[in-house]
C-alpha cells in the first residue's frame, strides 16, 4: 500500500460558524455552498499520509465539487466537528416509518431468517411466506 502525502491546512475561525448558519437556515447543506469556508491557500499547513483509495476519493470528489483537496478536507472536519440539528418532519417521518413498520406484525428474529437463508438450494427450501 502507498501513502500519499496530502497538505493539509485549518478553516479559519472567523466567520465560519456565521456562515454555516446561514447555509443551514437557507435550506441548503454546507457542502452545497460554494467555497463557505473561504479557504486561504497561504495559511500554516501540515502534511498526513493516506492509503491509496483514500487520495483517489478525496481527489475524484474534490473534483465533482470543484474545490482543491485541501478545500474539501477543511469543509469536511468542520461539518463533522459540529452537532446536526434534526429537521422536525424529517424526524416526523422517521416516525411515520417506525409505527408504519411495527404496525405490519411480520417481524422475524435474525435467528428465524439465518435457519431459513440455510435451506436455500436444499430440498426443504420453502418461500418466507409458506414456511
Amino acid at each position: 500500500m502507498t501513502l500519499h502525502r496530502v497538505r493539509d491546512t485549518k478553516p479559519p475561525s472567523a466567520g465560519r460558524a456565521t456562515l454555516k448558519s446561514a447555509a443551514i437556515s437557507s435550506g441548503r447543506r454546507l457542502l452545497d455552498q460554494q467555497r463557505v469556508l473561504g479557504y486561504d491557500p497561504t495559511m500554516k499547513t501540515q502534511t498526513i499520509e493516506i492509503d491509496d483509495d483514500t487520495a483517489t476519493a478525496l481527489k475524484q470528489r474534490a473534483q465533482e465539487r470543484g474545490v482543491t483537496v485541501p478545500e474539501l478536507v477543511a469543509e469536511l472536519v468542520t461539518l463533522a466537528a459540529s452537532p446536526v440539528d434534526a429537521d422536525a418532519d424529517d424526524v416526523a417521518e422517521l416516525d411515520r416509518r417506525w409505527n408504519a413498520f411495527e404496525a405490519q406484525g411480520s417481524v422475524a428474529t435474525n435467528e428465524d431468517v439465518v435457519r431459513w437463508l440455510q435451506t436455500w438450494g436444499t430440498s426443504t427450501f420453502r418461500s418466507w411466506h409458506k414456511r
